[in-house]
């Protein structure tokens, strides 16, 4: 039968408790006392295992890793920040859109209402506010043949840009 002995790397002696005990021509060594969890813990997290190793590899971050890993952090919430201030402003666009659409259905129903003979051909323009802008609703009245075309338009600026939306319909007279 052979022995087998293991030197003991943390102490640098022979480490007796690593025997071979059988017979086959396959080598197993095994504890003589039987302690098979403190070996291999000592085996696991010695100073030449594996995970101390890798350990050992990660000592900390250098400062010029910190200055790129804040300069991504810094342009990702710049970016982020633009991304919500454009939207809000969006947001406020669309609902200045809502608002001159009704004040040119507004003028529409209200020529509509009128009767037929009282709709002058004409063209007017007056300011109104559209939230916390001003805008201008012109309103333009012809005679297409039998029928009375009118178009609405209303005329803000917001955001450093003209917006603008219109509205048409044709009124028949009642027979």
């Amino acid at each position: 039968m052979l022995s087998y002995v293991k030197l003991d790397s943390l102490r640098g002696n022979v480490d007796d408790s690593y025997i071979d005990t059988s017979n086959s021509p396959i080598q197993h060594i095994v504890s003589k006392n039987g302690n098979f969890g403190a070996n291999n813990r000592r085996r696991f997290w010695g100073n030449n295992s594996f995970i101390s190793q890798t350990l050992k590899s990660k000592r900390g971050m250098t400062l010029i890793e910190v200055v790129v890993a804040m300069l991504i952090l810094s342009i990702l919430i710049i970016g982020a920040h633009y991304h919500f201030v454009y939207g809000r402003g969006q947001i406020a666009l669309r609902e200045n859109y809502r608002a001159a659409l009704q004040l040119a259905a507004q003028k529409l129903e209200e020529l509509k209402a009128d009767s037929y003979n009282d709709i002058t051909v004409s063209k007017t323009q007056e300011t109104l506010a559209l939230g916390e802008y001003s805008c201008n609703r012109s309103t333009d009245v012809n005679d297409v043949s039998l029928y009375k075309k009118i178009n609405v338009q209303i005329d803000w600026n917001q955001m450093g840009r003209d917006h603008n939306v219109s509205l048409d319909t044709f009124i028949a007279p009642k027979w």
